[in-house]
């Protein structure tokens, strides 16, 4: 076969493999821990967006504040997340800016285009406020 035909072949193996992982069938999930409890203070309570499909996923921002040790010496850890409210909890009724909260979940990532790509939120499966 001539470098051209080669090139071809080559080109459709990559285009079958680009195929393959849009379908699901290239990428395999690796099963393993996503756990995440974090407390701290609302920061900020988003307008209810919602879904394509008419679903309502209330949002807020939670500051936390800790004293954590990091290498044997003690440093002060700040982070401020977005918290995504699904299932029995997807309501901000009753909570208010400035509330202590605890939140257990998971983490994802906030979105597939652009910066949201880096950027990590927290689905609250439970929300204790205090």
């Amino acid at each position: 076969p001539s470098p051209r035909g080669a090139s071809r072949a080559g080109y459709h193996r990559a285009f079958a493999a680009v195929q393959s992982q849009r379908e699901g069938g290239g990428r395999q999930l690796i099963s393993g821990h996503n756990h995440c409890q974090l407390t701290g203070v609302i920061a900020n309570l988003e307008k209810v967006a919602v879904t394509p499909a008419g679903v309502p996923r209330p949002r807020f921002w939670l500051e936390h504040r800790s004293r954590q040790v990091e290498d044997g010496q003690p440093r002060e850890v700040r982070a401020r997340i977005a918290i995504v409210l699904v299932g029995g909890n997807a309501s901000i009724q009753g909570l208010r800016e400035g509330q202590s909260v605890t939140v257990t979940g998971f983490l994802c990532q906030a979105g597939y285009k652009g910066e949201a790509r880096d950027r990590l939120q927290l689905i609250a499966e439970t929300l204790e406020p205090h």
